[in-house]
């Protein structure tokens, strides 16, 4: 492809190689000034367009969502990510307590900047990306990152959502940013018309929103879950309360996209899957619809021809991973096979029961193992199906069973989707919770060198940890388990010693014993490792280390009572008349002080208070962040 420079001419602080119609200067030359909240009302341009913070150690101020349940102390975070067109997949969380300050003390963080913007409604971005369409809705509960910029402009968000989403503004962008970075200044200067603020371009973009929502409804890993989509045929959902999210709420302020058909109980998993197939194309060609939608809005918005749009379209197309002239084709009603992870979908449907069982659980716990008096986490599925399809529960087990493998029911019901549960469903939640579980899996078979089967195992809730777990393991399933495994150990001692059975029936009970003898040596391990855990483990620390932290925090309290006086002397030459601060004091020296008096004494009370918590004996826990302090 061969441009015409002739036609084309450089946008101001573009690249050399990068240039724009000629006839595309006027999107320039006529752009009006956007209202904006906290920035220069003056500016010309999309909006105010801040980063965010950055805190320097990920691992211990950001959290996924789900592993967080104190929303008072973490806050949705949106950091870009590879996913963010339309509504960005908010699947982290900040540590906020104490309004950030934390965050604040962070030495290799930069701070919060731009922190009058936080809990503000807004669009967010990704600023690298292979495609163009990058832009999300931010709900007003976030605090956004430096990779996942704000743009903030009260009353526009809808608007600026489509307009930055269209193929104008990517095309826009791409005349100024050959390298893909769009940087907060560049994306500031997109020029802006007031003809954008139009109703069909706010309700393109609630529309497109719930449209998404409607998508992301049956992933895990967002904050929009309700539940698989198998089960949302059957219309037989239920939120579980790891997903109480802030962000939930906007699904009251969009429309989102129900199934027009659901199925009753005597459908089979297949006709279920086939049905849900043809929602999701639906829920596919209204994002399409909407889509083209806005990209013929903003076209016309600034009165671009036909043969511009299809020029806008090629450079599109030739620049990034996308071409705009190349639509989907969705038709619903034509479905008539289940997609292609028809599998997947039968696993999510699973996991989901499991995660509703340990979380129903009294003490969180469920055994995979038998124990006696518990039920075993198959029970417990089994008992999800009978909930859901009633007198139809084993015709959908079997259906189950059957998807999931091919041994035999000869010996029992549902050999594969006990396998599948006691082997793969952990590694399964594992891979669809970004590596981050919400239950954990505990076994004992890797305690021992050639174990012979599993001893113990269970699932815990993560949420539900405490420090009586432990005891919990102990008195209601390990010591259950080790009777059980001695019954059995005793019964198959004897049958290998029956002369009236047969080799094959002994060889059987030989194996049988083994099994019972490995898994007994697990349990005892098992215990050994969990008394370890219980056992405190004090601070390593000389005598001379205590008394120099004891004289540190009294060098602390006797600099910060000194401090408070002096800021009290300041404080009085302000009031008096014949006392101008500007001569008596340095440049703003007097504004620093009110500005940061607050922060000196708060900071000298915290350092006091950490020297006080490491001068304690060994043996008293301190709390991570008072660590901070000392070069704070």
């Amino acid at each position: 492809y061969r441009r015409d420079l002739s036609k084309f001419r450089m946008i101001p602080g573009a690249p050399l190689s990068y240039w724009v119609p000629q006839n595309l200067r006027k999107i320039y030359d006529s752009n009006k000034v956007l209202g904006e909240k906290g920035a220069n009302k003056n500016q010309s341009g999309i909006g105010a367009v801040r980063q965010g913070i950055a805190t320097g150690n990920d691992g211990r101020f950001v959290r996924r969502f789900w592993a967080s349940s104190d929303e008072q102390r973490w806050v949705p975070f949106p950091k870009g990510g590879e996913d963010t067109w339309l509504l960005p997949r908010v699947t982290k969380s900040l540590l906020w307590d104490d309004d950030g300050a934390e965050v604040r003390r962070q030495s290799g963080g930069n701070g919060t900047p731009n922190e009058q913007l936080y809990f503000n409604q807004g669009v967010t971005y990704n600023r690298v990306k292979t495609s163009g369409r990058r832009f999300g809705y931010m709900h007003e509960n976030s605090i956004f990152g430096d990779k996942g910029p704000g743009i903030f402009s009260e009353g526009n968000e809808w608007n600026i959502l489509s307009y930055a989403n269209s193929t104008l503004f990517t095309y826009l962008m791409l005349c100024r940013t050959p390298e893909r970075m769009w940087e907060v200044g560049v994306v500031g200067e997109i020029p802006w018309h007031t003809n954008l603020e139009q109703t069909s371009l706010q309700e393109a973009a609630r529309e497109a929103v719930g449209a998404m929502i409607s998508k992301r409804q049956f992933t895990f890993t967002s904050p929009h879950y309700i539940g698989p989509v198998l089960l949302a045929m059957v219309d037989e959902l239920e939120t579980l309360p790891q997903y109480e999210h802030s962000h939930r709420n906007l699904r009251q302020r969009v429309d989102t996209i129900n199934p027009e058909r659901t199925k009753d109980c005597s459908s089979s998993i297949t006709e279920l899957a086939v049905e849900a197939a043809r929602y999701q194309t639906r829920i596919e060609s209204k994002l399409q619809s909407r889509s083209d939608a806005v990209d013929s809005s903003v076209f016309d918005s600034f009165n671009i021809s036909d043969e511009d749009r299809d020029m806008v379209h090629q450079e599109i197309a030739l620049r990034t991973i996308e071409d705009p002239r190349q639509h989907e084709e969705y038709s619903p009603e034509s479905v008539t096979e289940t997609s292609v992870d028809f599998a997947e979908q039968v696993k999510d449907l699973l996991l989901h029961f499991a995660l509703r069982a340990t979380n129903k659980s009294d003490d969180g716990i469920v055994p995979i193992s038998d124990v006696d008096g518990e039920d075993d986490l198959t029970t417990h599925i089994e008992r999800e199906f009978e909930r859901v399809w009633g007198e139809h529960a084993s015709d959908r087990l079997a259906e189950v069973d059957e998807i999931l493998g091919s041994q035999s029911a000869a010996k029992e019901a549902y050999p594969n989707l006990r396998t599948w549960l006691e082997e793969d469903l952990f590694d399964y939640h594992v891979s669809k919770f970004d590596r981050v579980p919400i239950i954990w899996r505990l076994t004992t078979e890797r305690l021992v060198s050639d174990p012979k089967g599993e001893g113990f195992g269970c699932l815990v809730d993560y949420h539900q940890l405490d420090r009586g777990v432990f005891d919990r393991l102990q008195n209601h399933y390990l010591e259950p388990r080790r009777n059980l495994l001695r019954e059995r150990r005793s019964a198959a001692n004897r049958r290998q010693t029956d002369d009236s059975l047969s080799t094959s029936e002994q060889a059987e009970a030989a194996e049988e014993y083994d099994r019972c003898e490995s898994g007994l040596e697990q349990i005892q391990v098992f215990e050994d490792r969990l008394s370890k855990l219980v056992q405190y483990d004090p601070r390593d620390r000389s005598t001379a280390e205590q008394k120099r932290t004891v004289a540190a925090a009294d060098r602390v309290a006797r600099f910060r009572s000194r401090t408070e006086e002096r800021l009290e002397i300041v404080d009085e030459l302000a009031t008096m008349k014949d006392v101008d601060m500007g001569e008596l004091f340095t440049g703003n020296f007097y504004e620093k002080v009110e500005n940061q008096r607050e922060e000196w004494i708060n900071a000298l009370e915290d350092l006091e208070k950490a020297f006080t918590a490491y001068a304690a004996d060994a043996d008293q826990p301190v709390e991570a962040h008072l660590y901070d302090l000392f070069d704070y």
